[in-house]
């Protein structure tokens, strides 16, 4: 896929090299703050589930998923203040804040949305900024694919979001973890009838004939807040669980110092 140059405006290139972290023991202390939407939350997304099952003992895991923010609504509303005093705690060799946002930030709604090409990667610029100016590592991940098939094949929204996080880690030198590549190819493997497992709401028979046909139906709307509906995007336990071991793989293999404190 082409590469984006896009810089985002009023912002120069950081010229931070890549940080490595001090050789980590299992026993060394972490803390792991984790930043994003409801792909990311408790309930929602794989978040808790990470927290909760894919980390070790000495990994102090903090899920700051907020359902429906941006990474404008996120800073707005003072969830990014909260997320960067976790991070500046003393008494960790190594402090990391992964930020995975984007589905918000395609919002049509002025209030939430941004600019895929503007607002978008200049807010990831300045939440990279703001990690390192607290003195811990940033973590850059790109969005969760979509769970949307097109004539048997995966139709992810996401792709246009996911290549701008890229780029972003590339200007600012920062760390990545292609979520939404990986779950791209877990949701191609599994194909449109399986990747309905990770759905939290009882399908209907005409979302379970969609999918048979290969092309899945338009998100149901409404529902339970706890992500309990079809929308081929939120996850139910098992789907949590599944995508936080992919996070857990990805982290292992990006970062070697994180390797013995985290596990698929």
């Amino acid at each position: 896929m082409r590469c984006l140059n896009v810089i985002a405006p009023g912002l120069a290139m950081l010229s931070h090299a890549v940080p490595e972290a001090a050789a980590a023991t299992p026993d060394t202390p972490v803390k792991i703050v984790l930043v994003g939407d409801s792909t990311i939350a408790q309930q929602t997304g794989w978040g808790g589930a990470f927290c909760d099952l894919h980390v070790t003992q000495y990994v102090a895991c903090v899920p700051m998923g907020r359902g429906g923010r941006s990474t404008k609504t996120y800073r707005s509303e003072g969830a990014w203040t909260l997320a960067l005093d976790e991070a500046s705690t003393a008494g960790y060799p190594a402090r990391y804040v992964l930020i995975d946002m984007g589905h918000n930030d395609k919002s049509m709604n002025p209030t939430v949305g941004t600019g895929l090409y503007t607002d978008f990667p200049a807010n990831l610029t300045r939440m990279v900024r703001d990690v390192r100016d607290r003195g811990a590592i940033p973590v850059l991940v790109t969005p969760l694919s979509t769970r949307h098939f097109s004539g048997g094949k995966l139709a992810d929204s996401m792709i246009p979001w996911a290549e701008v996080v890229r780029n972003v880690a590339s200007q600012t030198n920062t760390l990545v973890l292609d979520l939404n590549k990986a779950s791209e190819q877990l949701f191609a493997r599994l194909g449109p009838v399986r990747s309905m497992d990770f759905e939290g709401r009882p399908l209907t028979q005409q979302e379970i004939a969609a999918a048979k046909a290969g092309t899945t139906l338009a998100a149901r709307q409404g529902g339970s807040k706890l992500g309990n509906q079809a929308d081929y995007l939120h996850l139910n336990a098992r789907g949590a669980d599944d995508i936080a071991s992919l996070v857990a793989k990805l982290l292992a293999a990006r970062i070697p110092a994180l390797a013995a404190h985290v596990f698929p």
